[in-house]
C-alpha cells in the first residue's frame, strides 16, 4: 500500500487541472452566448421600433417634408438642333448685258450696306443712250406738230391751194360766159370758146384736187395719229428712262449687310472682269445678317405642338448669348428621308418636318461673333403662364386618371390624400390647374422621380 501513494497524488493532481480547465471552456461558451442573446435582443427591438415608426409616419407629419405652393413663371418647350443661315437671300443680277469691268469682293466674306462690289462696261450702253434720246427727240417734236397740226404750214399752204384754186375756178366760169356771150354774137371764133370751155374744166380739177389734197393734209394732225405720237413719245421716254438707269447701275452695289455667296448653278462661270454677262444674270447672292433664320426638322409627335408666330430661343455652343425669335415657316409635308433611314418605303425613326425660325435684327455689336453654319439650339416655348401654380412633380400621386397630393387635415392632424387637377408638365414641375392654393403646404413621401401619364 505504501508502495502506490505516489501515483494516487499524481493522478488527483492532473484530475483537478483538468476540471479547471473544462470550468473555463464552459465560463467562455456561457460569455459569448449571453453576448449573442443581447446583441439578437437588441437589433430586434431596433427593427420593431423603426417599422412601428414608419407605419405611422403618414400621421407624423413633422417626418415628412414639405413645400408650398407657389406661383411662378412656368413653361414648356421643345428643343430642336439646326444651324445659323441668312435671314434671307439677296440676288444680284447683271444690270444690262455687257462685259464686268472689274470685282471688288472674295466669296464668303462680310460686306456693309453700300459697298462697291463691281463694275460693268458702259460704252454699248452709252450708244444706246444717245440714240434713243434723238428718237424721244424727234418725237416730241412730231407730237407737237400734230397737237398743232391745222396751224401747222403744211394744212395753211394747202387751204392756200385751195382757195388758189378755187379763184382760178371762178375766173375761168366768168371767162367761160364772157366768151359764150362773144362767141354768139359773132364777136369770137369757136376754138377761142373751146378754149375758155377747157380752161374752165380744167381748173375745176384743179379746185377737186386741191380740195382733196387739203382733206388729206389736215387728217394728218387726226386724233388717232396725235395718240400714235404720242405713244411713240412714251415709249422713246420709258427706254430712255430704262437705258438710263442701267447706266446708274454700271456700279454693283451691296444693298444690305451680310456675306457674298456663290450663286447656285454652273460653278464653271467664274465671275472675274471680262466676262460677259446677261441682262438679269444671277451673279451672286449677299446673305442678309441683320437677321438670321435657323432650320430644323421636328418630329411628328411634336409638329402639332408648334406654331406660326411661337417664341424661339436660340443659343449655341459657339457664342455665348441667346436670341430671342419666332416660328416663320412650318412645312405642311414631310421631309424627304436618308435612304439608309428608310426601311420597306418608310422612315425609319417618324416624320420630320421642316421648320424654319427668324431672329429678326441681331445688334451689330452681336453680328462679329456669329458665323453661318455654326450649330445651334432652338428652345420652342410651346407654353407661358406667367402666373401658374406650380409643385414638384414627385409630390403629385398617380392612380389611374387620379392624382392627388398629400397635405394636412385641420380637423385630424393627419396627413391626407388630397385631389388635385393637373395641367402641363415640365422637367420636375408640374402645373397644377385646381385642387390647391398659392401658399398652401404639401407633404412629399418620397423624392424618386415621378413621370405623370
Amino acid at each position: 500500500m505504501a508502495g502506490h501513494t505516489p501515483n494516487n497524488a499524481t493522478n488527483h493532481k492532473l484530475t483537478s487541472v483538468l476540471i479547471r480547465r473544462a470550468l473555463h471552456k464552459l465560463k467562455k461558451h456561457l460569455l459569448i452566448s449571453t453576448l449573442l442573446a443581447v446583441t439578437l435582443a437588441a437589433t430586434a427591438a431596433y427593427l420593431w421600433v423603426n417599422e412601428s415608426a414608419f407605419s405611422t409616419s403618414t400621421n407624423d407629419h413633422n417626418s415628412l417634408s414639405s413645400v408650398k405652393v407657389t406661383t411662378r413663371k412656368f413653361s414648356t418647350n421643345i428643343l430642336l438642333s439646326g444651324r445659323l443661315a441668312p435671314l434671307e437671300d439677296v440676288p444680284i443680277t447683271a444690270p444690262f448685258q455687257g462685259i464686268l469691268k472689274k470685282v471688288f469682293f472674295e466669296y464668303n466674306t462680310k460686306v456693309t450696306k453700300g459697298t462697291l462690289l463691281a463694275a460693268m462696261e458702259t460704252d454699248e450702253i452709252e450708244r444706246q443712250l444717245r440714240t434713243t434720246k434723238a428718237e424721244q427727240i424727234k418725237s416730241a417734236q412730231k407730237l407737237k406738230e400734230l397737237e398743232n397740226w391745222e396751224r401747222g404750214p403744211e394744212v395753211i399752204s394747202a387751204r392756200r391751194s385751195c382757195i388758189k384754186a378755187k379763184i382760178g375756178l371762178e375766173n375761168a366760169h366768168l371767162k367761160l360766159q364772157e366768151n359764150k356771150f362773144l362767141f354768139e354774137k359773132g364777136i369770137i371764133s369757136g376754138n377761142e370758146l373751146r378754149a375758155s370751155e377747157q380752161d374752165y374744166n380744167d381748173r375745176e380739177s384743179t379746185l377737186l384736187e386741191a380740195e382733196e389734197s387739203f382733206k388729206t393734209t389736215l387728217a394728218q394732225g387726226s386724233r388717232d395719229n396725235i395718240e400714235m405720237a404720242r405713244l411713240e413719245l412714251t415709249n422713246a421716254q420709258t427706254l430712255l428712262q430704262s437705258l438710263t438707269r442701267k447706266l446708274d447701275n454700271e456700279k454693283i452695289i451691296a444693298p444690305v449687310d451680310g456675306v457674298i455667296l456663290e450663286a447656285s448653278g454652273d460653278s464653271t462661270k467664274t465671275l472675274e472682269p471680262g466676262r460677259s454677262v446677261d441682262q438679269g444674270e444671277l451673279l451672286f447672292t449677299i446673305g442678309n445678317i441683320t437677321g438670321l433664320s435657323v432650320k430644323s426638322r421636328a418630329d411628328e409627335a411634336d409638329i402639332n405642338n408648334i406654331h406660326l408666330g411661337q417664341r424661339v430661343e436660340v443659343s449655341g455652343d459657339g457664342f455665348d448669348f441667346i436670341m430671342q425669335g419666332t416660328i416663320r415657316h412650318i412645312s405642311s409635308n414631310a421631309a424627304p428621308s436618308d435612304k439608309n433611314e428608310r426601311s420597306y418605303g418608310m422612315p425609319a425613326e417618324g416624320a420630320k418636318f421642316e421648320i424654319v425660325a427668324v431672329i429678326e435684327n441681331v445688334p451689330a455689336e452681336l453680328q462679329s461673333k456669329l458665323r453661318l453654319g455654326m450649330t445651334s439650339t432652338l428652345k420652342i416655348i410651346t407654353y407661358e403662364n406667367p402666373a401658374a401654380l406650380v409643385i414638384p412633380i414627385q409630390a403629385v400621386t398617380v392612380a389611374g386618371s387620379q392624382r392627388t397630393v398629400k397635405i394636412l387635415d385641420s380637423r385630424t392632424g393627419n396627413i391626407i390624400d388630397h385631389p388635385i387637377s393637373t395641367g402641363r408638365v415640365s422637367g420636375n414641375f408640374v402645373e397644377v390647374a385646381d385642387g390647391i392654393e398659392h401658399g398652401q403646404e404639401i407633404f412629399i413621401v418620397s423624392p424618386a422621380h415621378k413621370k405623370l401619364p
